[in-house]
């Protein structure tokens, strides 16, 4: 590729990049309940295509930033869609909060993964591990085991601030 060509293929990754995030937040918006979390690791698979065709290593790494959205998003509400995850013991929306995700960077991993073994192909590799087993544990409960099984931020908080001592703001005389 000539040193000319060379701002213009990285314009074009980044422009293609932006187009795989706009859709997938047009999703979003247009779709309810967990979307942005499906949404969202959708992005992924797509960026991480995009690099292995414009190879731009900054968005390998903007690949690895958007799993951290992801992690972040389900550390904030890790059932998803809040109470309403459904009826249906296997098929709700735990399944496809978990199980569409770690499909998604399994196969962003080993898009990845074809150009370069390193930290961005072993997040998507890792990410993909975590919410298979997150899936799996999920599908292998009842509806009711599951919302007593998955912590919520607000125990997670509460828990440590026990262990550090601190008062909650309840607790405050």
């Amino acid at each position: 590729m000539p040193a000319s060509s060379a701002p213009l293929a990285s314009a074009a990754a980044i422009f293609a990049a932006g187009a795989v995030a706009a859709l997938a937040l047009a999703l979003t918006f247009a779709l309810d309940k967990g979307w942005l979390t499906v949404g969202l690791a959708l992005m992924v698979p797509g960026i991480a295509w995009i690099s292995e065709r414009r190879p731009l290593p900054a968005l390998r790494y903007l690949a690895a930033a958007m799993i951290v959205l992801v992690l972040l998003r389900v550390g904030y509400e890790p059932r998803i869609v809040g109470n309403d995850v459904g009826t249906t013991p296997f098929f709700n929306w735990l399944l496809y909060g978990y199980g569409v995700p770690a499909a998604a960077f399994w196969y962003a991993g080993y898009l990845l993964r074809r150009r370069a073994d390193d930290v961005p192909a072993r997040m998507a590799d890792s990410a993909a591990i975590l919410f298979h087993s997150a899936a799996r544990r999920a599908g292998n409960s009842s509806f009711h085991e599951q919302r007593q099984r998955i912590p919520s931020i607000d125990r997670i908080g509460g828990s440590c601030h026990a262990s550090l001592g601190w008062p909650r703001d309840g607790d405050r005389a």
